[in-house]
């Protein structure tokens, strides 16, 4: 060889073991950041569950609805005291009060509690879909890590650490989807599994009625495998559902779908589209690398056999490869869980409605490591150089090309330079504990019923929440209820004070109260003052 030759030989050598050094060290601080912020989330997690205020404001709103469910006295009339709407099936509120019951906590540590576990549970869940996906070939080594990773990566995400630990339906309902994912998957090689998933997914539905994209995305990937096998799950979900729903028809005196369709209805605003695409902005290392798995897994299936249509060739791959049907699955659950987020668009919605897509992604990101992650413990295992590209997986495998630590080091740079908040930072807005505990005695000591926009406030001051501002100014505004017996209720000073988030004027205080109410207050209870971040409309000396 000629001295030219040798020359380049040495650089192409030296070239190879950096990227070798450069893959692996990536990978460990990657390892370590995805641990640590593990580790941060669930103290962060563990503080929020014991905290005794309110951090979200409809957590007051779902303590109320377990209460009079628990009672027997959910999904009631709403043209009387207490005027409450019923947002979502009971599944979650039956759940906080048997935890309540069983544990001897309040419901609102119970509430955050379920939510806790439901979101550690999704996470387990994530891990056994990876770790089942992968052949027994794989090794145990890089499956665990692949699963691992799968199931940590979540924690990284705004609204998964900022919703996990508070009193809502949605983690739980997303628990119970997945877990009816994990079976219904599963069923091609044990059918009779398939009642386990049709189980979960009424549940889930039960908990939250717009929990469809989970089932959706399962069936269609059955359909294509097992039609028959597809089409018996399919049933055994629509005859729970009915049979739940009724139960709740006949127990609730026809009530049930009045609250969670009439009744669960707020007004759209194209202004609030900027909470999606900021959202989307402050995840952009993963967006974009879910971008490149849904182009890696389209153009993969394009690249078919001769002969073979479009579904015969998605039959082929996904009949016994788990792999392969995880992928699919996952492909279609994330467009479907995309276009669902119109609903953000909705008066009130917030960045809870990410959440179901954001565990879609963490399979999408956890598939996406799992070529990277093998290549790197063959690395470690041999000490060979990296001699092709397309050995390390790049991010859309053959089609889209790039050196293995494009994968980690994405990952990394976001997780570094945009950690997710956590729940204790909304805490930290939140006013000192000695102005919580005077508001909190101000209310126990009224004689009268007080309407408040910290509805946990009212509950743990033994009081009951009478009306909730939010819902009932979209409700009154789309002519669904009549507002005036309750304002006529104002004016006669019915109320003990009025406890406001901001005043007239303010985006929150003028989405939750309508001008009539407004006026309303301002004759019957004119004295104003702050406390805990609330403004007090007290009535005249």
């Amino acid at each position: 060889m000629d001295e030219a030759g040798i020359e380049n030989g040495d650089r192409v050598y030296l070239g190879n073991r950096i990227v070798n050094y450069l893959s692996v060290t990536v990978f460990v601080l990657l390892a370590f950041v995805l641990i640590a912020n593990f580790a941060d989330w669930f103290f962060d997690a563990v503080f929020t569950v014991r905290y005794p205020y309110q951090i979200d404001y409809a957590e007051g709103v779902v303590w109320q609805q377990a209460l009079m469910i628990m009672r027997g006295e959910g999904y009631a009339d709403i043209t009387r005291l207490p005027y409450v709407v019923f947002h979502y099936p009971p599944i979650f509120h039956f759940v906080t009060g048997f935890t309540t019951d069983l544990l001897s906590l309040d419901y609102l540590t119970a509430g955050r509690l379920v939510s806790l576990l439901s979101t550690l549970g999704t996470s387990v869940v994530i891990i056994l879909l990876i770790a089942r996906s992968e052949r027994a070939d794989e090794g145990l080594a890089a499956k665990l890590l692949v699963a691992f990773g799968a199931g940590l990566v979540m924690f990284l995400f705004n609204p998964v650490a900022t919703w996990s630990p508070l009193m809502r339906v949605d983690t739980t309902a997303t628990l119970l989807s997945f877990l009816g994912v994990y079976f219904g998957l599963r069923s091609p090689e044990r059918p009779r599994y398939i009642y386990l998933c049709a189980v979960f997914f009424s549940l889930a539905l039960y908990t939250k009625q717009t929990s469809i994209a989970a089932p959706m995305a399962t069936l269609t990937v059955l359909f294509v495998i097992r039609p028959k096998l597809a089409g018996r799950g399919f049933l055994w979900a629509a005859g729970l559902g009915l049979a739940g729903l009724i139960s709740l028809q006949l127990v609730t005196d026809g009530g049930f779908l009045k609250h969670i369709l009439f009744y669960n209805f707020n007004r759209f605003y194209l202004g609030r589209f900027e909470i999606i695409t900021n959202t989307f902005i402050h995840h952009i290392s993963y967006f974009l690398i879910v971008i490149s798995f849904l182009l890696g897994f389209y153009f993969e299936l394009g690249g078919r056999e001769a002969g073979l249509n479009w579904i015969e060739n998605l039959r082929q791959r996904i009949s016994t490869d788990q792999h392969m049907r995880l992928r699919c699955f996952t492909f279609i659950f994330i467009l479907l869980t995309t276009v669902s987020l119109i609903a953000v668009l909705k008066r009130g919605a917030n960045t809870n409605y990410f959440l179901e897509l954001m565990f879609g992604w963490s399979l999408a990101i956890g598939l996406m490591m799992r070529q990277p992650i093998k290549s790197v413990l063959s690395m470690l295992a041999s000490r060979q150089s990296i001699k092709h590209v397309h050995d390390m997986g790049g991010l859309c495998g053959p089609y889209l090309r790039f050196n293995v630590p494009i994968v980690f080091m994405a990952i990394l740079f976001q997780a570094l330079v945009l950690p997710p908040p956590g729940s204790k930072g909304l805490i930290d807005q939140l006013a000192n504990p000695e102005k919580q505990e005077t508001l909190l005695q101000r209310v126990r000591d009224a004689t009268k019923p007080v309407i408040s926009d910290d509805m946990v406030a009212v509950l743990k001051s033994g009081k009951e929440v009478v009306w909730e501002s939010a819902i009932f100014n979209e409700l009154a505004a789309l002519d669904r209820w009549d507002e005036g017996p309750f304002i006529r209720m104002i004016e006669a000073q019915a109320f003990a004070f009025f406890v406001t988030k901001g005043r007239k004027g303010s985006p929150i205080f003028d989405n939750r109260y309508s001008t009539s109410v407004l006026n309303a207050m301002e004759s019957a209870y004119p004295r104003k003052q702050e406390l805990a971040g609330y403004t007090l409309h007290l009535p005249a000396d």
